[in-house]
């Protein structure tokens, strides 16, 4: 689920998690994986940083909601 408002307060982390969704969608747009080749999502899209355009956005850890840069990315890496 891309957009989840739970509390008006996480909006802009809503977006930002979207934003970093977004960036990592053209990372690995086009990608072809060889017939038993080897596909690793964080090293295809590399490190978040904001040059690549990722931003603050939601980020599970260890049970608890934060923001971080390049939040929300494990929902696509958990899609694949």
């Amino acid at each position: 689920m891309l957009w989840k408002f739970e509390d008006p307060g996480e909006t802009h982390l809503q977006f930002g998690k979207v934003q970093n969704l977004r960036c990592a969608v053209r990372r690995i747009s086009g990608v072809v994986i060889p017939v038993g080749g080897v596909f690793s999502f964080w090293k295809q899209i590399g490190r978040a940083t904001t040059r690549k355009g990722y931003t603050i956005g939601r980020e599970l850890r260890e049970g608890c909601l934060i923001p971080s840069l390049g939040g929300g990315l494990c929902q696509r890496s958990n899609t694949l």
